[in-house]
Formats: C-alpha cells, structure tokens, sequence
C-alpha cells in the first residue's frame, strides 16, 4: 500500500490530474487497502467520455485531457489481507462456518465491496473455506439474482443447506432489493457516498419484522480508507442539517397555515 500510495502522490504531484484523475488513484489506493494486490493489470483504452477523441463538441475533454485515450491501471487483489481473518472471526462468532454441523444455522450475512474485483476475490475465498456463498454483481444476470434474493427474504424460498452467505458489490447491493431474513451485513470498503452504505444495510430491513441488524465496516488503518471515514461522516452531519431545517421550515409553514386569518 505504501508503495503504491508513495506511486500515487507523485502522479498526482507532476501531472496536471484533474478531479476525476485524483479520484482514480483514490480508488486504486483503496483495492490495496482491502487486499495485497499481486499484479497490477495496466491497459491503454480510449477515453469513455469523449470516445478517443480527445474533445467534447470543440472542448477539450477534461478527462483525458485532450490526449483521447488513458491508461487504466486494475490492482488484481490476492487472499493476503488483514480484513479477511477478522471478517472470518466475525463470521464464526455469528455461527457461520465451514462445519457441516452449522450448515443448518439462521444468521445470514451479506458481505459488500464496491470493487467487482474484491468481490469475486472473497466469494471464492469464503467457498474455498468451506462457508457456502452466493456472489451478485452487475454481471449476474436477471434470473439468477432473483433466485439468489429469494433465499434470502421472509417470502422467499429458502431451503436447508442453501448458502448463509451473499456477496456484493456495493452499487448492485443499493438498488431496490429486500434481504430481510440477514442479521448482519459487512462492509469491506466505503464509498465516499455515505447513502450508499445506508442503502445496502437497508437492504436487510423490513418494518414487517422486528429484528435487529448488525452493521459492521472493515478499514485498514494508516489508509485512505479512515479518511474517507472522516469525509463520510462529515457529509452525514451535513445531511442532517439539511433535513432538519427542512423539517423547521415545513412546520413553520404548516403552523402558519394553522393561524386564522
């Protein structure tokens, strides 16, 4: 992490970045944070905004800056990572194991990254453990996801032996889904829209069942990642600040309607 961090700041430093450049080397830095990252996939692509021609309509294109392509830079993440045996402790401590003898138990986890990468990095590793695992990304087609979903809803079909465990990015984990039978959600890794963790734990939450729902979130210290944590909870102070004067204003408004003429 350090190198790549060390990597980064010169990048950032000797190239005119602009914000969307800064932001990509933010989210590299945050695949190392997750896992040790063996091999870095480097490829020349055309620029996805202005379509390799370097200018939007006579302007140049403020993500390639003109140049029409980028080097895209994709961190492969290993098992080598100090979440995974805390997140494996967590797991354990809820009942969830690769012991035949736990395979009938009722906790039920979802396990997020934003990254598809890390994603498909822990699904495998949690099977080759022995734990059953599902995994939906945006690659997972329509019909497989909603079997996936259904095993973990109340009206859902659930069957014995069927996987404890369902693994997510975190973007695919926000749209409109129910998980209301999961107990517990782990957040491997934040993005820097505070909403978009409180969508995914909302996903095991129905006001049609009491229950409680553990949320846990896993940052390697010494990273980008306990920045962002600052960053996030300074955008969710905000938030609130809005959403509690709007309420202000409302009920001005509605006891200034309440007065007789």
């Amino acid at each position: 992490y350090d190198e790549f961090a060390a990597r980064a700041e010169a990048t950032i430093e000797d190239q005119q970045l602009n914000a969307l450049g800064i932001l990509a080397e933010y989210t590299r830095l945050k695949v190392f944070a997750d896992a040790y990252c063996e091999s870095v996939e480097k490829k020349e692509v055309n620029c996805d905004k202005c379509g390799g021609n370097g200018d939007i309509n006579g302007v140049t294109c403020d993500k390639c800056m003109g140049d029409g392509w980028r080097i895209a830079l994709h961190p492969i993440p290993s098992t080598d990572s100090g979440k995974l045996p805390a997140l494996l402790e967590r797991l354990e401590e809820q009942g969830i194991t690769g012991k035949a003898s736990d395979e009938e138990g009722e906790s039920l986890a979802i396990i997020s990254s934003q990254f598809k990468l890390v994603a498909d990095m822990v699904h495998k590793w949690l099977n080759d453990q022995g734990i059953k695992a599902v995994k939906i990304t945006g690659d997972t087609a329509d019909e497989q996801r909603a079997e996936y979903q259904m095993m973990f809803r109340q009206d859902g079909k659930r069957r014995p032996g069927d996987p404890r465990v369902i693994v997510m990015t975190t973007t695919a984990g926000g749209v409109a889904i129910t998980l209301d039978l999961v107990e517990n959600v782990h957040i491997l890794d934040e993005t820097w829209v505070p909403d978009d963790q409180e969508q995914l734990a909302d996903r095991a939450v129905n006001t049609s069942r009491m229950h409680q729902v553990g949320v846990y979130v896993y940052r390697s210290r010494d990273t980008v990642e306990q920045y962002i944590e600052t960053v996030n909870v300074d955008k969710r102070n905000i938030n609130r600040e809005i959403l509690d004067l709007r309420r202000q204003g409302f009920r001005a408004n509605q006891a200034a309607k309440a007065v007789p003429a």
